[in-house]
């Protein structure tokens, strides 16, 4: 049950890791709602491939590798987004114990991510899955504005989802 208020993102993950049965779906679909930056890291490293729509990828952040890494026809949509790697890897142990609780079933997506999101700010795991998202994201975004199958997979994958009332 989602409680109001709260962005569907943080719950996308739930139904696959709860899922038991002989089918184990690699790839989620969700509405533009579902794309926030700590659910791609943390969708990334259990290994599920988070296919959102995105209805106006011109508003979102794309990341650079480094202050050096430019790029001759696409340079303009990266702006001054620096991917923060120290950030990474300084927590990357701690992510993948985060994963693991996951996987064991110790603690569902949603709720990790919400107890982070309260203290974001301040979370230093928080702002790791951040940083790891901004990489998969960009990834992302550099993918589904180049590839026109992409976008009317993901297109009508989301409408199925909502014409059946499963989608928020």
């Amino acid at each position: 049950m989602r409680t109001c208020g709260v962005w569907e993102a943080i719950y996308i993950l739930d139904g696959l890791i709860r899922n038991r049965s002989t089918i184990q779906p690699t790839t989620v679909h969700a509405d533009t709602q579902g794309q926030n930056l700590p659910v791609f890291g943390l969708a990334y490293l259990l290994g599920i491939k988070l296919m959102p729509r995105i209805r106006n990828w011109k508003d979102l952040n794309f990341y650079r590798p480094s202050r050096e890494a430019h790029y001759e026809h696409i340079d303009s949509l990266f702006g001054d987004n620096i991917v923060e790697w120290d950030l990474i890897q300084t927590h990357w142990q701690d992510l993948l114990r985060v994963v693991i609780s996951i996987q064991e079933g110790k603690v569902l997506p949603s709720m990790l991510l919400r107890k982070l999101t309260t203290y974001s700010h301040k979370n230093r795991l928080y702002q790791a899955f951040h940083a790891l998202g901004s990489v998969e994201r960009t990834i992302f975004l550099l993918t589904f504005i180049s590839d026109v199958k992409l976008r009317e997979v993901i297109h009508r994958s989301t409408n199925k989802v909502e014409e059946v009332g499963l989608g928020s």
